[in-house]
């Protein structure tokens, strides 16, 4: 985890890497106990950011899956897409990062995120399925 974008002040390694443990083996109900465990411990924004820092896409895809699998937050429900180059671009000085959430199907967020490669960065960003 890059320490340089995310401070973890009330929020352990720990706690992160157990969530992501539990989403990563289908353990929703575990993920989201352990979640709001961690929230109430800490600042909610840092933990939402420390997890989503974990599974960032890498600025040559996009990732397109299940929204707690692309975020890595529990909570979130439906279909997503996260955009690792206009991520990396913000960092860098640029525009806000796209992204998609709370799509109902996968076909619908794979059809938003393959319009957003195609319009934003003329198609040269490949859309990589996540799963767990």
């Amino acid at each position: 985890m890059n320490r340089d974008r995310v401070s973890l002040r009330g929020v352990t390694d720990n706690a992160t890497t157990n969530i992501l443990e539990a989403i990563n083996i289908g353990d929703l109900p575990r993920a989201r106990a352990l979640f709001i465990r961690a929230a109430a411990q800490g600042d909610i924004e840092r933990l939402v950011m420390a997890l989503s820092d974990l599974v960032e896409p890498k600025p040559s895809e996009i990732t397109l899956g299940e929204g707690h699998l692309v975020f890595g937050n529990p909570l979130r429900d439906g279909w997503a897409w996260r955009c690792g180059h206009c991520l990396h671009a913000y960092r860098t000085g640029g525009r806000p990062p796209a992204a998609g959430v709370n799509y109902k199907t996968q076909r619908a967020a794979a059809t938003a995120a393959r319009k957003h490669s195609t319009e934003e960065h003329a198609g040269a960003v490949p859309v990589k399925v996540v799963t767990r």
